[in-house]
């Protein structure tokens, strides 16, 4: 066989080869794609049957599917949100059946179970705290009026005893009844002396009854506060870890750039981009629904993806220019795209530090 006719078999076995490794690698991202949207599938059908912890488990599952944790975040948030919610609703039915309905008020009011339409239990739960705060109504209405009757009957009581201790004094002096009368007289006062002592007990153990009441309730509401405090935490979080997420993005377009590799770098751009828009977007949503106090850093999260995205758009424009990296445009998009950054970096770790100042 000539060298000829050995290079040509060569060449033939060689393209066989290759054909079966791109057709395997092919049938194996199929395979990986079924999987990664039979997983997602599962996350929602388990979000809408009410099976938050079932979904959190299909959302762990699906991290080795994807390939960063923000594309599952926001799912994340929401499955932990619900099972929150659920767990509150569990224990606010416990509480009414036990006619505690301070406790239903404080653990449903502020809770994603009368908040979020699409929990499991949304009507239920919404019914119930509507029944609680009408039960409330009436126990502090009783209450009150118990309260108002005791001291009443405690006035009148008193009126009464110091009538008693006048005629009982008149009796004695002008000695003109008889000792049965006055005995009988001397009877009346001191049942009238009893009567008024149980009745200013009997007033200062509903008083205090009420005051435990209170602070049972405040503890109730600064846990619920708490705990919302706690969820916002959470999700703010996540948006600053997607920016950083983005930074490192940058961080490597900019070295692509320096190497004129423009197309890597514009690869490293749309990926940061994509992150600073998803949070940019969801930050502003999580800005609407929140309370004035906690605007302030739903803002900075904000102001740091607008200030993100003016340095995507510098590096982008640096990019066209990327042969002439001494030219005045390309240092002058490369200086806006620095400093841009710069004021991002240092929103984002104002926000970082608040949530770890603020977490337990």
């Amino acid at each position: 066989m000539d060298v000829m006719t050995r290079n040509i078999i060569i060449t033939i076995t060689a393209g066989f080869v290759v054909t079966f490794m791109v057709a395997a690698l092919g049938v194996h991202a199929l395979l990986g794609e079924y999987a990664l949207q039979t997983m997602r599938k599962d996350v929602q059908a388990a979000l809408e049957n009410g099976d938050y912890a079932a979904a959190l488990g299909h959302l762990r599952d699906l991290e080795g599917y994807v390939d960063t944790d923000t594309e599952i975040e926001g799912e994340r948030a929401r499955a932990t949100a619900l099972l929150v919610a659920a767990a509150n609703y569990e224990k606010a039915k416990i509480a009414a059946d036990s006619g505690e309905w301070f406790d239903v008020r404080a653990l449903l009011r502020d809770s994603d179970a009368v908040h979020n339409e699409s929990f499991i239990y949304y009507n239920e739960a919404v019914t119930l705290l509507a029944f609680a705060e009408k039960r409330i109504v009436a126990l502090e209405d009783s209450n009150a009026n118990e309260i108002a009757g005791l001291e009443k009957n405690t006035a009148k009581e008193k009126k009464r005893s110091t009538s008693l201790q006048s005629k009982l004094q008149t009796t004695i002096k002008e000695k003109n009844e008889t000792t049965n009368v006055l005995d009988s007289t001397k009877q009346m006062l001191e049942k009238s002396n009893r009567k008024i002592t149980e009745t200013e007990a009997e007033i200062e153990r509903k008083k205090q009854l009420l005051l435990e009441e209170q602070q049972k309730v405040a503890a109730l509401a600064e846990q619920a506060a708490r705990e919302k405090l706690e969820k916002f935490l959470n999700e703010i979080n996540v948006y600053v870890a997607s920016l950083r997420d983005g930074a490192s993005y940058i961080v490597l377009a900019e070295g692509e750039i320096k190497q004129k590799k423009d197309v890597s770098a514009l690869l490293y751009i749309s990926q940061a981009k994509t992150l600073f828009d998803d949070v940019y977007g969801k930050t502003v949503g999580l800005r609407d629904r929140s309370e004035d106090s906690k605007k302030e850093w739903t803002e900075r999260v904000i102001s740091a993806s607008k200030e993100f995205l003016a340095t995507v758009k510098n590096l982008r424009n640096s990019v066209i220019v990327i042969e002439d990296q001494d030219g005045e445009e390309f240092k002058t998009f490369s200086k806006n795209a620095e400093n841009a950054r710069n004021r991002a970096d240092a929103l984002v770790l104002e926000v970082q530090t608040f949530i770890d100042q603020n977490k337990k």
